[in-house]
């Protein structure tokens, strides 16, 4: 059975993905999430190798319609969901009160909303873009790499010390935290018309990508943050133990 997941926006919208990737980036910084930052930029790179090298050009599921440059796109298409997905994780990673959480997740789906709902009322640009990936010979891979990754980090929590206060709790947190970011993703761009409706025979996939898609990662950029977290706290010990 396919399975299509698609996207149909002006493309204005792009003008306004990336004003808001400049502000999200412009908050990042001015809040000293530099780590956080950085695992942005990494997603850059991974979404990428993963959307334009692998899916786009060697196995030809990703595809494109309108009158735009592939290559553009994609470096477009990695740097906005590429920088704000994997900072906004990382961000969720380090806060540590509901407030904080509360706060940057507005600013998470109210930036993505904002930006699709202007693009519709605005006519800036209203030629047409239409992007799909045909995902069934992932689907199966997608749920093994999201078990095997939490069971990891089940196992690194009781064997690698910079994890050793990784509670269970911790781990349902960063799960949850997966499906959050994913999930708004899919529901600002359904309800400003880019995704199609989950209600029209998709719903479906709308619910499986939000709680497994950005969770096959999840636990790799937990590890990852944390050793790079470790290593800056050992740093600032060796520094004013030298001072």
């Amino acid at each position: 059975m396919q399975i299509l997941v698609e996207r149909f926006f002006h493309i204005d919208f792009i003008l306004l993905d990336l004003l808001f990737c400049l502000i999200w980036i412009a908050v990042l910084l001015r809040q000293g999430y530099r780590l956080e930052f950085s695992l942005g930029l990494m997603g850059i790179l991974v979404n990428f190798i993963v959307d334009f090298v692998i899916w786009f050009n060697v196995q030809g599921i990703r595809t494109l319609e309108g009158p735009i440059d592939p290559l553009l796109f994609f470096i477009y298409f990695s740097i906005t969901y590429g920088m704000v997905e994997y900072s906004y994780v990382g961000v969720m990673f380090r806060v540590r009160t509901n407030r904080q959480r509360i706060m940057w997740t507005i600013l998470l789906y109210g930036g993505w909303l904002i930006s699709g709902l202007l693009s519709q009322v605005i006519p800036l640009n209203d030629t047409m873009v239409h992007v799909t990936r045909e995902m069934s010979i992932y689907r199966m891979p997608q749920i093994a790499i999201v078990i095997v990754g939490f069971i990891g980090l089940l196992l690194l929590a009781k064997s690698w010390l910079p994890m050793n206060d990784t509670t269970y709790q911790r781990i349902l947190y960063l799960f949850l935290v997966g499906i959050l970011v994913h999930f708004g993703m899919e529901s600002t761009l359904w309800l400003a018309g880019i995704r199609p409706s989950p209600v029209s025979g998709v719903l479906f996939e709308f619910l499986f990508n939000s709680f497994l898609e950005f969770n096959t990662g999840v636990p790799i950029l937990y590890v990852l943050w944390t050793y790079l977290r470790s290593r800056g706290e050992l740093g600032s010990i060796a520094s004013h133990e030298v001072q």
